[in-house]
C-alpha cells in the first residue's frame, strides 16, 4: 500500500501507474473470485438442464445481470486486499446511485480518491456491452480507472461429465480512462 500512497500523493498523479497497481490487486482478486465465488455462487447445470437464453434481448439481459454479479464479487475481493494491507486506511466502496463510475477508491475520510468503472464481457458475446460512452467532459485525467474483465462459461466435470458451469474471469485489466477517450 505504501506505493500506492505514495502514488496518491504526487501532482500530478501518475495514473497510469497507479492502473499497473490496480491491475495487481484485481488479478489476485479475479483468481479469488474464480475459486471460490463463481464455483460456489454462479454456477448453473448444463445447457441441457438449465439452457442459456438465446433472444437477443434476454442474452443483454443476463449478460447484464452476471456482470453485476462480478463487479460486487471483485470488488469485494479487491476491498479485502485493500483492507489486509492498509487496515482503515482505505475503502474501495460502490457508486450507489446508477451512474459512472461504478466504485470509489476512498481514505479514511471516506472522501473520493479515484474513480473506477468496470466492464464486463462475456466471451460468446457479439453486442457492444462494454461500450464506454461516457462524455469526455466527465473524465478526471488523473482519478478515473477502467476495469476490464473478461468471462466465459467454464464447464467443471465430474467422473468425464460435465455436471455444472461457471463464469470464469479469463482476463482482467486496469487502465487509465482518459487513454480510452
Amino acid at each position: 500500500m505504501d506505493d500506492l500512497t505514495e502514488l496518491l500523493s504526487e501532482s500530478p498523479r501518475d495514473i497510469r501507474a497507479i492502473a499497473r497497481w490496480f491491475d495487481r490487486v484485481v488479478d489476485s482478486a479475479a483468481k479469488e473470485v474464480n475459486r471460490v465465488f463463481a464455483v460456489r455462487r454462479l454456477a448453473k447445470g448444463t445447457r441441457d438442464a438449465e439452457p442459456l437464453p438465446t433472444d437477443t434481448r434476454q442474452l443483454s439481459s443476463y449478460r447484464t445481470r452476471i456482470g453485476t454479479m462480478l463487479e460486487y464479487a471483485i470488488s469485494t475481493e479487491v476491498d479485502k486486499i485493500i483492507w489486509a494491507e492498509a487496515g482503515d486506511d482505505y475503502y474501495f466502496t460502490f457508486a450507489v446511485a446508477h451512474e459512472y463510475p461504478d466504485f470509489y477508491f476512498r481514505d479514511d475520510a471516506l472522501a473520493r480518491l479515484l474513480r473506477i468503472e468496470m466492464k464486463a464481457v462475456d466471451a460468446e458475446s457479439d453486442e457492444q456491452a462494454a461500450r464506454f460512452g461516457v462524455p469526455t467532459v466527465h473524465i478526471e485525467p488523473e482519478n478515473d480507472l477502467l476495469l476490464f474483465v473478461g468471462w466465459e462459461w467454464t464447464p467443471i466435470h465430474a467422473d468425464g461429465v460435465e455436471v455444472v458451469e461457471y463464469p470464469h474471469i479469463f482476463a482482467t485489466l486496469v487502465v487509465s480512462a482518459d487513454d480510452l477517450v
